[in-house]
This record gives structure tokens, C-alpha cells and sequence, in this order.
């Protein structure tokens, strides 16, 4: 067996740990950047706005864990037998657990209204962001219905189609 083969090969494995890591280190400075560099928190409309951004973070967050079960993994590769999931939080967006940590540390960098907290909060979407394309590679080379999926719903942020084309 080479290093790409089987389910969770060698290498796909290590690369997976890397970006979990990767998450880590955004998510603790995204967590301990804005308050550790704030001089006062955000006027009342903005911080209104942060604690709006955290709640649904936390909501998404809850409602994407619950969709995907025993099947929750941090790596890139869906476990072995875990099935496409599209239902739940997954009907919403493709990416619920990433996209509800990017509104609940959004919403805290919002709330220390501060630039380095923006800053941390900026690298973990963009880290979060690169991490999902890369998981999204091994998702259509495992799931030929991804395409399909990935096409109506919307990666972080829910699709809206106001004017829905007629067929027949």
C-alpha cells in the first residue's frame, strides 16, 4: 500500500493533521488576540452586531455537529464509512462547523473592536477558507454527488436565489 492508498492514507493523514493544527493556532489567536490588544470594547450598535455574529456561530456551530453525528472528524477525509451528509446545518451551507467559527470569533473580534483582532479574526477565515477547498477535493473525488451539492448550497454563507428559473 503507498502512502496516498486506502482510506486515510500516510501522507493525506499527516497533511489533514497539519491543517487541523494550523486551525488551532488561528483559533487561539483569534480568541486571545482581541482582547489582549483592546484599549475599550465596540459602541452599542457594533457590539449588538458581535453578539448577533457569536449567537449564530453558536447556533450553526451546535446545528452542524448534531447533522454530522458519530461522522465528525477535524481532518480533511471523511471517516471510512461516514455518508455525504446534506441535511441539517449542511442544507444551509456546505461548511457549518468552519462558517460558525468564523461568525463567533468574528463576532468577538467585533466586540474588542480592535485592528490585531481583526487581523487574527482575517487569518482564521482565510486559514478556514484553504482548508475547506482542500477537503472539498477529496469530497468530489469520494462523492460524485458533491458537484451537484456544492453548486446549490453555498460554501460559509447561505445561497439566496430571489428569482428561481421556471422549468417545464
Amino acid at each position: 500500500m503507498s502512502e496516498e492508498t486506502g482510506s486515510l492514507g500516510t501522507r493525506t493523514r499527516r497533511r489533514g493533521v497539519s491543517w487541523l493544527a494550523g486551525q488551532w493556532v488561528w483559533m487561539i489567536a483569534a480568541a486571545l488576540v482581541p482582547p489582549l490588544c483592546a484599549s475599550r470594547s465596540a459602541p452599542f450598535p457594533a457590539a449588538a452586531l458581535a453578539a448577533l455574529s457569536a449567537s449564530w456561530g453558536g447556533c450553526l456551530g451546535l446545528a452542524g455537529v448534531a447533522a454530522l453525528g458519530d461522522n465528525r472528524t477535524g481532518l480533511l477525509e471523511p471517516k471510512p464509512k461516514a455518508p455525504l451528509v446534506t441535511t441539517g446545518a449542511y442544507r444551509i451551507v456546505r461548511h457549518p462547523l468552519y462558517a460558525s467559527l468564523m461568525f463567533a470569533c468574528g463576532g468577538w473580534a467585533l466586540f474588542w473592536w480592535n485592528l490585531p483582532g481583526a487581523g487574527a479574526w482575517a487569518g482564521l477565515c482565510l486559514w478556514l477558507w484553504a482548508k475547506a477547498r482542500a477537503e472539498e477535493r477529496l469530497l468530489r473525488e469520494r462523492f460524485p454527488e458533491y458537484a451537484a451539492y456544492a453548486a446549490r448550497t453555498g460554501a460559509f454563507i447561505p445561497r439566496i436565489r430571489i428569482f428561481r428559473r421556471r422549468v417545464g
